[in-house]
């Protein structure tokens, strides 16, 4: 469990409350509350609660998380009342929270949660809350909803009954038996479809048929020997403290430590953030400090990711036209004679993608238009026209509407991969630094990015073109959050239409996620749908998304020829919210390959190659994807562990 940091410079009650505290030091962990006075906890618990009143979306996503550390009761009415909050992220923490306090009188608030939430994530939450506080009757009540006569609460019943299994990894004969009866009486196609998907992921039956006399005749036969467990529960390969030798020991004590630290370090930046402060608590890690704790707890204190980082800076400061822009296919005029670029296998136009991409890689490393000093941030300094450049470029570009209009493309001028990575550029921008200049362009991509989605599904290439795929969907989700946190107008159906391609793109059996039809896509397909389900409000603790991350991990093809920066970089967002054993995979395997293939001399160096990669020969393109996958310990806080 987490530590709880008790921040000595919040502001009013807590101030003198937490300061007067005896028995409460920084750095208490909930282990320690039970010595904590009741009247020091009570002061913790009601500055907790005021923080829920912040305009900083992340200050009260922390905020929640604290009080459930906490485990006090009295918390518990101003955590049914986050489940009314319009953002995910302080629903997802509230349900969570509720299920360590296991406050009997919110069973049945969390049981209606289970059919009624909009997003998947809300509905395991609600479930597995329920399930903790009084299994007995959270199986009644879904077998119960079996029988609605709302097709989709029947629908979100058959969900957590499946999810009820994963949870208890026991094969409850009685829900299997209620699924095999309801299967003759539904006449909805897609639920009929999703009881068979629930019950061959519960039974292994591995039936396609949605015909009840075959279900009918298979658990006549089957319904005595099927085993109760689902399945045996794995066994971890990682070494006990008992088994490491005495340097790993000690290499294990360096990095808990160094994640106390770092936690310490969020604790007393977000918590302590005040309503007037411009910089949104989202980007903490951005920050000199929160790099520097970043690094140590989550890098091993590698050195090569922040070496790369700034030579992949340099090489895209170098290459910047004077417009502001850069270029996909045009950089080589910057380099010396017989020194160009592999600008001749280019074809397409994407300057709004690469520039889109530039801008964000300075970003994530801190490097803002403005100085950023409350957040810590670079005061400016040598890339702060770099960066002043490339947002007035794209601002010259935005149409009233908010979409970006494509100066070099022909016909079709709004490309969806484009806006959403434009979007991205402007949002967090106006999130580090609160320019007040740029909210309203901001506000207007983010709205475009709604305003183009195909009702009730996702998006593709183009606004509105009644077809989706997973690769566009996670693009745009990745935008709307951007937005969503630096503090501008979202909508919740962005995030509920998402949820749903994806669940509709997800095989929940073995986790493989599709691009435009059910389990279809490549691994790396799989990593957008693991962090775009992050984003949505899942969490690493998913059972579901950490067989996902097993199937990215296994494969390392990204490294071949061709290179895969796309892959690269969406894994790295993927399994550092993961954490644990599949972020410590990835990030050898992905420090390694990148120190490895960047460029280390000559007017491409601090670059890497476009010429072997497999979806865009732009060095631009490849160098942008690389500095900010190797950004990813830093760049956003690992809300998801």
């Amino acid at each position: 469990m987490k530590k709880i940091i008790v921040v000595v410079i919040l502001s009013g009650l807590a101030v003198s409350a937490l300061s007067a505290a005896k028995n409460v030091q920084p750095g208490a962990k909930p282990d320690d509350t039970a010595t904590m006075s009741k009247k020091d906890k009570n002061a913790w618990v009601d500055e907790l609660v005021k923080k829920l009143r912040s305009t900083d979306l992340w200050v009260r996503v922390e905020a929640i998380k604290k009080l459930g550390e906490l485990e006090d009761p009295k918390a518990v009415p101003s955590l049914r009342q986050a489940l009314n909050d319009e953002s995910v992220d302080i629903n997802v923490e509230a349900l969570r929270a509720l299920k360590k306090i296991g406050d009997v009188d919110s069973l049945k608030l969390l049981q209606r949660g289970t059919i009624l939430y909009d997003m998947q994530s809300l509905r395991f939450y609600a479930l597995d809350g329920a399930m903790h506080i009084n299994p007995d009757k959270t199986k009644q009540f879904l077998l119960n909803n079996l029988k609605s006569d709302d097709k989709n609460i029947r629908n979100h019943a058959t969900e957590c009954i499946g999810h009820m299994v994963t949870l208890t990894n026991k094969v409850d004969k009685e829900s299997v038996a209620e699924l095999v009866t309801s299967l003759k009486s539904e006449k909805e196609k897609n639920q009929q479809e999703k009881i068979v998907e629930t019950l061959n992921a519960i039974t292994g039956a591995n039936l396609p048929s949605a015909e009840p006399k075959e279900w009918d005749e298979w658990w006549d036969k089957n319904n005595k020997t099927m085993p109760e467990v689902a399945k045996p529960k794995e066994v971890s390969t990682d070494k006990t403290p008992a088994e490491s030798t005495p340097e790993e020991k000690t290499k294990l004590e360096e990095k808990k430590k160094a994640e106390e630290k770092f936690d310490e370090f969020k604790d007393k930046t977000i918590l302590a953030k005040k309503d007037d402060d411009k910089d949104k608590a989202y980007f903490a890690g951005r920050s000199e400090e929160g790099k520097k704790l970043t690094m140590a707890a989550f890098a091993d204190n590698d050195t090569r990711p922040l070496k790369l980082v700034e030579d992949a800076l340099n090489w895209l400061h170098r290459h910047q036209e004077k417009e502001g822009f850069w270029s996909y296919n045009g950089y080589g005029k910057h380099c010396p004679p017989n020194q160009g670029d592999d600008i001749n296998t280019i074809k397409d136009e994407y300057d709004v993608a690469v520039t889109g991409l530039a801008v964000l890689s300075f970003l994530g490393a801190g490097h803002t238009h403005m100085p950023g000093q409350k957040a810590g941030l670079q005061p400016g300094g040598k890339y702060k026209p770099t960066v002043e450049r490339g947002l007035k470029w794209l601002l010259s570009i935005q149409r009233a509407d908010g979409s970006f209009d494509n100066p070099m493309r022909k016909g079709q001028k709004t490309n969806m991969f484009e806006q959403a990575m434009a979007t991205l550029a402007i949002s967090e921008a106006y999130g580090m630094t609160g320019d007040a200049s740029l909210k309203d362009p901001a506000q207007r991509a983010v709205s475009f990015i709604s305003k183009s989605k195909n009702p009730g599904k996702g998006w593709r290439y183009t606004p509105n073109c009644g077809d989706n795929d997973t690769s566009l969907v996670g693009w745009q989700v990745f935008a709307v959050k951007s937005a969503k946190v630096s503090g501008l107008n979202t909508e919740r159906d962005d995030f509920a239409d998402a949820s749903q391609w994806l669940d509709d793109m997800t095989d929940m059996e073995t986790a493989q996620v599709g691009y435009n039809k059910k389990a279809s896509g490549s691994t790396t397909i799989t990593s957008i749908g693991i962090i775009c389900r992050m984003l949505l409000g899942w969490r690493s603790d998913s059972p579901l998304l950490q067989k996902g991350a097993d199937l990215v991990i296994a494969d390392a093809s990204f490294m071949g020829n061709p290179q895969n920066f796309y892959h690269i970089y969406q894994t790295a967002l993927a399994m550092f919210q993961m954490g644990g054993r599949h972020w410590t995979e990835w990030n050898r395997q992905m420090t390694d390959f990148l120190a490895g293939t960047a460029v280390g001399e000559g007017c491409e160096h601090g670059s890497w190659p476009a010429t072997d990669e497999k979806w865009s020969k732009s060095r631009v393109y490849t160098t942008a994807l690389g500095a900010l996958s190797l950004e990813v310990y830093y760049r956003y806080l690992p809300f998801a562990r």
